[in-house]
């Protein structure tokens, strides 16, 4: 944590006072914040390293909510991914003498001054990369929301729009229009869109884009095949409604935070939509598939496989009670993340499995599996952040993902039925571990606290195995 006001220069070295000793600061902790009224930050001397993640924005938007400009020394030549979507950040500052990156208009560059590193997200008007620049780092231009006109030079043919959250798209959540110079061999834009050269993925779509839309609808150009992952995070107001077109992959969060998106039909070429493609997009109650895709359908407006087994997707703003078809088996991870209208929901019989993240951040207040339930594995930050009062965990249930029920400000009880737990087996952080894993029954005790929120009442526990937990919450 940064703190103070105003410029604040950060010391060489810091004392530690338990033991009294000094250390010398070498390099930013992951996750690195600044407090409001803090205007500029000098780093030091000794820093050779800004970890990943460090002054990136947080989920609650207050971090660095006055921070200008960084200074970065001579000594630091290695940069994480960092410096995400900060508000009033319009300059970097490199010390002469740095080997490795130096500043140039206020922009974070290369010391060749080929690669674009970072753009500071603060910024209005018009973005341009400047000319001999050939890669424009991931996250370069994460939220820039208050860039219009993004200006891409024929030079720059190497930019970043992974396929999956391995890595960082170099565009997101950015300015009104793209304009690729003549000549660009890898990109081009089709009425202020980024797409590759070819035409067959769509990169990037502008944050608040400029192209008047009838009736705010947007139609996919003719050759697109593939929406990139974030393509469209957060763009506002447009577009309301999207023609896929001729499209057979949505990447993972795709049209993620869309909040005027309202309609979208999962045409009968799309193959392949990666998780969360639709998420926090508020304004859609009810997904249509075209009847002749032959991988997804739709029922009740739910996005399933062809064959029923998973749900993949459901609305974000449907509304009633909701339970599962007969013959689903998978609820696919973040298939449910930030509902905001469902309330209840019933696990049919059929189910199997709960993957990673699938109810996060969603307005879910009761969950009923049924007798004879055959959900087995729950995964990873499966009901993380929601509105649950009460858990009863099927007996049929053999893992617990790690964080799987955390921070549940509301939960207050879970049941645990028999036999909900194989003989010989205790519960982590990371859900089930068998007895010949050499994780000890301390450290497994003091890692259930990410499962449950602190408090949580574990009620009909009967199973040895599971008493680790009355020693957790009572």
């Amino acid at each position: 944590m940064f703190g103070g006001s105003g410029p604040v220069n950060v010391p060489e070295s810091v004392k530690n006072e338990r033991n009294q000793e000094f250390y010398k600061v070498t390099s930013t902790k992951e996750g690195s914040t600044v407090k409001g009224g803090v205007a500029s930050v000098v780093l030091p001397n000794t820093l050779t390293k800004i970890s990943k993640g460090s002054f990136n924005q947080n989920a609650s938007g207050n971090n660095a909510p006055d921070l200008q400009s960084i200074t970065i020394p001579a000594s630091c030549t290695e940069i994480g991914l960092s410096f995400s979507t900060l508000p009033k950040l319009t300059t970097f500052v490199v010390a002469d003498g740095n080997p490795n990156f130096k500043s140039q208009d206020g922009m974070l560059m290369s010391k060749d001054g080929k690669k674009l590193v970072n753009y500071p997200s603060g910024r209005t008007g018009e973005a341009s990369v400047p000319e001999g620049v050939e890669e424009i780092a991931p996250g370069a231009f994460a939220g820039c929301t208050k860039v219009t006109n993004v200006n891409i030079p024929a030079s720059c043919t190497t930019m970043y729009f992974p396929d999956e959250a391995a890595g960082e798209s170099s565009f997101f959540a950015t300015g009104t229009h793209y304009t690729v110079a003549e000549g660009n061999s890898a990109y081009k834009d089709i009425d202020g869109v980024l797409v590759t050269e070819d035409g067959k993925k769509l990169c990037s779509f502008p944050f608040h884009y400029d192209v008047p839309l009838p009736d705010k609808r947007y139609t996919v150009p003719a050759g697109v095949e593939e929406i990139a992952y974030k393509a469209f995070y957060t763009s506002t107001p447009q577009p309301v409604s999207v023609d896929l077109n001729e499209v057979k992959k949505i990447g993972k969060e795709a049209f993620s935070g869309c909040s005027d998106l309202a309609s979208v039909t999962i045409g009968k070429n799309v193959n392949e939509i990666g998780e969360a493609a639709f998420a926090e997009c508020r304004k859609i109650s009810v997904f249509t598939v075209d009847e002749a895709n032959t991988s997804y359908k739709g029922v009740d407006g739910v996005i399933f496989t062809k064959n029923g087994e998973h749900l993949v997707l459901y609305p974000a703003s449907k509304t009633g009670d909701y339970s599962t078809p007969a013959g689903t088996k998978y609820i696919d991870a973040q298939a449910f993340r930030s509902v905001a209208q469902l309330k209840n929901i019933t696990i049919g019989n059929s189910v199997e499995r709960i993957e990673e993240s699938a109810f996060r951040y969603s307005s879910l207040e009761s969950i009923t599996f049924e007798e004879t339930s055959k959900v087995n594995f729950i995964g990873h930050h499966a009901f993380n952040d929601t509105k649950l009062t009460n858990v009863t965990l099927p007996a049929a249930l053999r893992t617990l993902g790690a964080a799987a029920f955390y921070n549940i400000q509301t939960l207050q009880e879970v049941h645990v039925q028999d036999g909900s737990a194989p003989e010989g087996t205790k519960l982590s952080r990371h859900g089930i571990l068998q007895e010949n894993e050499d994780e000890s029954e301390r450290q497994a005790v003091s890692q259930v606290r990410l499962n449950f929120h602190q408090g949580v009442s574990v009620i009909g526990v009967q199973h040895p195995c599971l008493s680790v937990f009355n020693t957790l919450v009572h």
